[in-house]
């Protein structure tokens, strides 16, 4: 019988919308916590869905002063059929993926029509979404909404609530609505369907980071747009509660990313908590006068930052032609008419909250609290929104110089994908691998090893665990580097701890014969030495130049 919390020793959790901010930390939290982990990830226009992924495995690793696991990258695009995927990505999710997570979404306000986003992503996107999950016959799927799906309804929401005949106040919020509706009327195709309603998220508690500037960012992403052309030691705090046409008194719900991603990470890993919806809300909410006020107290400080450097830059060169032309030159009212016209989207977004019901939450997760969205707080979040200029110029996206995946599939035992940059092989055999082989660090991955008991010719690698085999070696790509490079040995590498052997909740030392049952198969620690041994030696000679160093 499974432990309903080891989802770690199941099978794989699938994750849409992993390169978002609640993405970022879901990935973070996830595999942090031992879940087998894949996601469905599109290439940007300068780099690969890998890389991308690799990218936010970096950053935690440097976060955290650990190497991190990587998951499984299939490059995908929802927004087309069948996702984009090959035929054998779909086979690899079908075998291996027994959960879904959805947190894909358009957060676009409004719609040109119902053909575009938000509509597309939320919508549409759900719809197959669910096609796909019946498809790969998904048991447990896990939904992100929003508290919004409420629309315009006040006094207390319940967690049990949904469709009420409500208004709503944008796309995004009935686009939203009509999701969570879908997954509702599809829930007799799972074992589990566990609807999970945040509110409005912010950047980490802790230090203020964000990689996305909506919603709460909105006014001061535009009032620093205007910098350069207002007066802005005129503006007073009372700027923004008057141009979005408010009363100073309502109150907004804020979560924090980090504590949203965690709550979802308990859930999930968690099985006796599923087929829940939860509202993931603050217990006290957001007076927008604080609001505004610590906007105008963080905004001024920065703009006093910018009006010293630009007065330094203009006494730098005295002899420059009006020297002053990058200096304020709107007037008050100028600023509030156009921020007014850039704010008009975000009108209904800043209207005062309902009281979100949280009896389900409070019930699951009594000890998991949401830290308060306060003054101290939402400082955090605007000084690291202004200093990273809200995230622009985006930093370059590095590739690791030392490949794991290319070294596999290279060289020695590997099988090329048919389709390479997808980084997904599957192997036609019923066979067993005989251990599962975690690279962690940069450039790092998870794969399935069969030695082989012909010699070489029948030996394979796939990327991902194979489920079924209990035995797993770990190690960093570092010390991979150095024992394909001649640098470690293996006995070595394993007495000093750098390769771990053996899997404590599964390993045995039980013959490396397969058994007729389906439990998960194991082998002893010194056929796995001896077999790596093996295949570090036929990797070294097939690589005809040493491997491009990496940090150690």
């Amino acid at each position: 019988m499974i432990d309903i919390r080891s989802r770690s020793r199941s099978s794989y959790l699938l994750l849409t919308g992993s390169t978002g901010l609640l993405g970022e930390y879901l990935i973070r939290d996830l595999l942090q916590r031992g879940v087998l982990l894949a996601v469905v990830a599109r290439p940007s226009p300068i780099a690969s869905a890998a890389q991308r992924i690799d990218a936010i495995c970096h950053r935690w690793q440097r976060v955290r002063g650990q190497a991190l696991p990587r998951p499984v990258v299939l490059e995908g695009h929802l927004d087309k059929p069948g996702w984009g995927l090959s035929a054998d990505q779909h086979r690899w999710i079908e075998t291996n993926c027994d959960a879904l997570l959805h947190n894909a979404a358009s957060l676009q306000f409004v719609a040109e029509s119902r053909e575009g986003e938000p509509w597309l992503t939320n919508m549409h996107g759900t719809e197959r979404m669910l096609e796909l999950c019946e498809r790969w016959k998904i048991a447990e799927l896990h939904h992100i909404s929003t508290a919004y799906v409420c629309g315009r309804r006040t006094g207390i929401i319940r967690e049990t609530e949904l469709d009420q005949g409500q208004q709503f106040g944008n796309d995004y919020e009935a686009s939203k609505c009509a999701s969570e509706l879908m997954v509702r009327s599809a829930s007799d195709r799972f074992k589990s369907v566990t609807v999970h309603r945040p509110a409005i998220i912010t950047g980490d508690y802790h230090t203020g980071y964000t990689s996305t500037f909506h919603g709460l960012y909105a006014p001061l992403k535009i009032a620093a747009s205007l910098l350069y052309q207002t007066p802005l030691m005129e503006v007073s705090e009372s700027t923004l509660v008057k141009t979005l046409d408010l009363s100073g008194s309502e109150e907004k719900n804020f979560v924090s990313v980090d504590w949203v991603s965690e709550v979802i990470s308990s859930i999930v890993c968690d099985r006796s908590l599923h087929n829940q919806t939860y509202h993931l809300t603050a217990e006290y909410r957001t007076n927008c006068q604080t609001l505004a006020n610590v906007m105008h107290e963080t905004f001024a400080e920065h703009a006093m930052e910018i009006l010293v450097k630009e007065i330094e830059k203009a006494a730098a060169s005295p002899g420059r032609q009006n020297k002053n032309s990058s200096l304020p030159t709107l007037s008050l009212e100028g600023l509030q008419s156009a921020f007014r016209e850039q704010m008009e989207i975000y009108q209904a977004y800043w209207r005062s909250d309902p009281v979100f019901d949280r009896s389900n939450l409070n019930a699951a997760l009594p000890y998991l609290a949401p830290p308060p969205i306060d003054a101290d707080s939402i400082r955090r979040l605007c000084r690291f929104a202004l200093k990273s200029n809200f995230g622009w110029p985006k930093p370059p996206i590095t590739t690791p110089k030392f490949l794991a995946g290319d070294l596999l599939q290279d060289h020695g035992f590997a099988k090329p994908a048919a389709n390479k940059s997808n980084r997904i092989t599957t192997i036609e055999t019923d066979s067993v691998a005989d251990l599962n082989l975690r690279v962690l660090g940069d450039g790092g991955g998870d794969y399935a090893v069969q030695f082989g008991s012909r010699g070489d010719d029948d030996a394979w690698v796939n990327v991902g665990f194979d489920i079924r085999q209990g035995a797993r070696c770990t190690l960093s790509a570092a010390t991979l580097r150095r024992l394909v490079d001649g640098e470690l040995s293996l006995g070595a590498a394993v007495s000093r701890g750098a390769v771990v052997i053996g899997n404590k909740c599964a390993f045995k030392a039980v013959s490396a014969g397969k058994s007729n049952d389906n439990s998960p198969r194991v082998c002893k620690t010194d056929f796995v030495k001896e077999m790596m041994e093996r295949w570090i030696n036929v990797l070294s000679s097939q690589t005809a130049n040493p491997i491009s160093s990496i940090p150690r």
